[in-house]
């Protein structure tokens, strides 16, 4: 699996800044202020999270599209809780824009993306999905406190949590972010402009043929922009 750089500053990626982009999806962009990435994982038990308390207080939220972060941008809380994407780009997990809930407990009508928590009752759970999209999740991006488990799979671009019902909380290490990498699999992601927002973790690609050359050679053609 390749890996590649989004390019997240110059012209193109300044002129994205601040709009809500409805990706054609699988294609990438680049990770500025209000870039929302959409997840073609959609459905029961596909990205959601999940809050259980006392067996009849239960919320659910689901998403859609999430709010991507660039390298060096911070995100900070309504609670002032604070943090600073270390990544390539993170996921503002507070994000709520694309995101549906059913259901209420003590602690609100809503849960954050990627969490799980569960207190005397069944397991919370949680779920993250980016397949169809160029990324994955960073290794070692959550923290259990209390009880509770963190599975993942095909590389990084599902990740499972559970919050053990006595009592538990799972969710980002780096909350309000969640840190992803970039994996460049699918020469799809190349089309429809992606190429534009995408470098071989050094240059930039000339056009979505230089691109798709790359990604067909498992990188061993490098970028010629």
């Amino acid at each position: 699996m390749n890996k590649v750089r989004l390019m997240s500053v110059g012209a193109a990626a300044m002129a994205l800044a601040g709009s809500t982009i409805a990706f054609a999806a699988p294609a990438p962009a680049p990770a500025s202020t209000s870039t929302y990435l959409t997840l073609t994982a959609t459905g029961p038990g596909q990205n959601y999270s999940n809050r259980n308390l006392d067996y009849d207080e239960s919320v659910t939220t689901t998403f859609s599209r999430v709010r991507l972060v660039a390298q060096g941008q911070t995100v900070t809380t309504q609670y002032g809780q604070s943090a600073t994407c270390a990544a390539i780009a993170c996921i503002d997990t507070t994000d709520l824009t694309y995101s549906q809930s059913t259901g209420s407990s003590f602690f609100g009508s809503t849960m954050d993306y990627a969490w799980a928590a569960g207190c005397n009752s069944p397991d919370g759970t949680a779920n993250v999905n980016l397949t169809g999209t160029p990324y994955a999740v960073a290794p070692s991006a959550f923290l259990v406190s209390g009880s509770g488990t963190v599975t993942y799979s095909q590389g990084g671009k599902v990740v499972d949590l559970t919050a053990n019902g006595g009592c538990g909380d799972t969710r980002s290490a780096t909350y309000p972010l969640l840190p992803l990498v970039e994996t460049l699999d699918n020469a799809a992601y190349c089309k429809n402009g992606g190429w534009r927002f995408l470098t071989d973790n050094v240059n930039p690609f000339k056009n979505q043929g230089d691109c798709v050359s790359y990604v067909a050679t498992a990188g061993k053609n490098s970028a010629n922009g």
